[in-house]
C-alpha cells in the first residue's frame, strides 16, 4: 500500500499493484476495488466530499477522478466509474494530490505543482481530458 484516503464512511488504499480497493471499516473487509486502476501505481489518493469522488495519482503521470457510489460495484461497469482522467505530469511520476476548494493540486517528480480546476461534472457521463 502507497496511500489511504477517508471518503464517506470508507477508507481507500492505493498500491503498488495499481489498484486502488475499498475498504469497510467496521468490518475490516475489503468493499471492492478497481483492478487496474492505473497503468502503475497508485501513488497519491484524495477525497471531493462535495462530489462525492476520489481523485488517485499514479506513477504513470495520471490523475482519475472517480465517482464513490458506484467504485468497486461487481455489478457495475467500471469504465463508468471513471468521471475524469488527465494526462498532467506527462513521463513523471505523480508524487502527491491534494484538493482544496474547487481545484485539484498535483506534484511530481518533474518537480513542478499543477493545478487543476474541478470541473462542472455530469454524473451521468465520464469526460477525458
Amino acid at each position: 500500500i502507497e496511500c489511504v484516503v477517508w471518503g464517506s464512511g470508507h477508507l481507500y488504499s492505493g498500491s503498488r499493484d495499481q489498484t486502488i480497493k475499498k475498504w469497510h471499516i467496521q468490518s475490516r473487509k475489503e468493499k471492492g476495488g478497481q483492478r487496474p486502476a492505473h497503468k502503475d501505481r497508485v501513488q497519491a489518493l484524495a477525497h471531493i466530499s462535495s462530489l462525492g469522488s476520489i481523485v488517485s495519482a499514479s506513477r504513470d503521470g495520471v490523475v482519475k477522478l472517480w465517482r464513490e457510489e458506484s467504485f468497486g460495484d461487481p455489478k457495475s461497469d467500471p469504465a463508468k466509474s471513471v468521471i475524469a482522467e488527465i494526462d498532467a505530469h506527462p513521463g513523471s511520476s505523480i508524487q502527491d494530490v491534494q484538493v482544496s476548494g474547487n481545484h485539484i493540486y498535483t506534484a511530481s517528480a518533474d518537480s513542478t505543482v499543477k493545478i487543476w480546476a474541478i470541473p462542472e461534472i455530469d454524473t451521468n457521463e465520464a469526460m477525458s481530458t
